[in-house]
């Protein structure tokens, strides 16, 4: 059976479709062979490595439902089906041992069984012509699937930060963010998404800064200032927010409006707590289970009379802990040891903190 050029191109783009789509390989296997009119010499199938079951025979007219051809391929390897149907050669009824001789490389053609009819030279030509672009397509739908799963895993990994990650394009239309950000925008006491999809900062002074900095960075430029700053629109509205603008592009890489992120804006709350790396701090530090609690209450901003309440010890022993750790970290102030503990903490959105220090946060929150 020949094909027309239009059905053939049909064909190809069917092929390359399963590239993006997998879920669509049986069915275009199916129109294959369909197309190739081998509808006669399926049982060629049999001698696959591992065929998911028997392939049937061919009505008087030679055809073969599509949705049982479409299920007959589901789980196979499409590369490998038509690679084994291009060289099936004139036997399309081999017996066992004929298959067995056929993939280990040894034997030659048999005469046909139960009366079977050779496989067309047009339909194996038809099929030499697919083979590229069936190899082509699994080869793209490979490294298509692999981006996305880098693409998923970078995700998480993103969302797990606790700063908030917004990526804009050159006209500050927000293309992604991350879950931070996500809990920034949906609050809008600070930042909002415009209805035509535009970051806005609330603040007056804060929008003109950002945007000059978007404006820079679609200069190829660095953003005027290090940090921007977001407080709220009005009082009372929230606490403000401290941020970042990256440039995404290097200058003259990318050309003007081009698609894509032109800059990444992180935004932190100064007033977060971070997440403090305790096991990694006990073991760089040798510090003991109580030097690492009252280390915890400081970081909440707990005095020392508070952390000795929480967790129910003396002001005494709190002290005493206290020194323990200037000692162990080589610092003598406690904003001193509170710097150096920060800045070896991840910027990962922080776990819940012990119970005992909730309890204190909820007495001072009543007092």
């Amino acid at each position: 059976m020949s094909l027309t050029q239009s059905e053939f191109s049909d064909l190809v783009a069917r092929i390359y479709a399963c590239a993006a789509e997998p879920q669509l390989w049986p069915d275009t296997l199916a129109g294959i062979v369909e197309a190739a009119g081998m509808a006669v010499c399926l049982a060629c199938l049999a001698g696959l490595p591992h065929p998911v079951c028997a392939p049937p025979r061919a009505g008087p007219d030679g055809a073969v439902d599509h949705d049982f051809l479409a299920g007959l391929f589901a789980g196979l390897c499409p590369l490998q089906v038509v690679a084994w149907l291009c060289e099936a050669g004139d036997d399309p009824f081999p017996s066992p041992a004929a298959r067995r001789a056929r993939l280990s490389g040894h034997g030659g053609g048999q005469a046909p069984v139960n009366g079977g009819p050779p496989v067309p030279e047009a339909a194996r030509e038809v099929l030499r012509l697919l083979l590229p672009h069936v190899r082509q397509a699994v080869e793209t739908g490979q490294r298509l699937a692999e981006r996305d799963g880098e693409s998923r895993g970078l995700g998480a990994a993103v969302d797990a930060l606790s700063a908030g990650v917004i990526l804009l394009d050159e006209a500050g239309r927000i293309l992604r963010t991350n879950a931070a950000a996500d809990t920034i925008l949906r609050e809008g006491s600070v930042l909002r998404r415009l209805s035509a999809g535009t970051l806005a900062a609330n603040d007056t002074a804060a929008q003109e800064a950002l945007a000059a900095a978007l404006s820079a960075c679609r200069l190829g430029a660095a953003p005027p200032a290090p940090a921007l700053p977001f407080p709220p629109g009005r009082a009372g509205a929230g606490r403000g927010l401290v941020g970042r603008l990256v440039r995404l592009r290097d200058a003259g890489g990318d050309p003007a409006g081009a698609a894509g992120p032109a800059a990444a804006l992180f935004v932190q709350d100064p007033d977060q707590p971070c997440a403090v790396p305790g096991e990694a701090l006990v073991r760089l530090y040798g510090l003991t289970g109580g030097e690492l609690r009252v280390l915890r209450g400081l970081l909440q901003d707990l005095t020392l009379t508070e952390i000795a309440q929480a967790y129910g010890i003396g002001v005494a022993t709190v002290r005493t802990h206290l020194a323990r750790l200037f000692d162990k970290t080589g610092t003598r102030r406690q904003a001193e040891l509170l710097r150096v503990v920060m800045a070896s903490a991840p910027a990962l959105r922080p776990p819940d903190a012990p119970a005992a220090l909730r309890r204190s946060e909820a007495l001072r929150a009543r007092a």
